[in-house]
């Protein structure tokens, strides 16, 4: 069972070495706001990308009277 068990853990001794690095990595970058103009990118090009909508009738705009 052991030893199954320990062949098993060579195998994967890489994944389980660089699962956690990565993810410690990519949460420190995102704290520090590195990802941040990225993320703003990308916000920008869906907005281009999206498709061009109607114009809403239903929309009001009123000056109330103070």
């Amino acid at each position: 069972m052991w030893l199954h068990f320990k062949e098993r853990l060579k195998q994967w001794r890489f994944v389980l070495i660089i699962a956690p690095v990565v993810a410690a990595l990519v949460t420190v970058l995102d704290t520090a706001g590195w990802f941040q103009l990225l993320e703003w990118a990308t916000l920008d090009q869906f907005f281009r990308l999206r498709p061009v909508e109607d114009i809403d009738n239903r929309i009001v705009i009123s000056n109330p009277v103070v």
